[in-house]
């Protein structure tokens, strides 16, 4: 539901100032959840094939822990990163290879000794 509103939405900006849709991530996804499923199913009915990623991103508490504790989600779950977050790593990835963006050089460490 929320994908066609957004395409609505999108489509009711006028077409020289409209933005181009790059891609398209499921979230707050449930494997086991029968509503969840079938709105996925239909959504990939729907949408544009080449648009989708293939990283999905579950629904989880780690993001409300992550929220109420003030940290990153990376650090949410206390010294070992969450599966959630790990995700985020896999979709930045797709993004990356998708677009053919190259990440920046880290620069060379600075020693302090001098």
């Amino acid at each position: 539901r929320s994908f066609a509103m957004f395409m609505r939405g999108l489509a009711s900006v006028p077409e020289e100032s409209r933005p181009q849709l790059l891609g398209v991530v499921v979230n707050m996804f449930q494997k086991q959840s029968g509503p969840s499923l079938e709105a996925f199913h239909a959504f990939c009915e729907q949408a544009d094939h080449y648009r989708l990623f293939e990283t999905t991103i579950p629904r989880s508490e780690v993001f409300a822990a992550a929220s109420l504790a003030g940290q990153p989600l990376r650090f949410a779950a206390g010294e070992a990163p969450s599966s959630v977050a790990w995700r985020f790593d896999m979709l930045a990835e797709e993004v990356c290879t998708r677009f053919e963006v190259v990440p920046a050089a880290k620069p060379a460490p600075r020693s302090f000794l001098v």
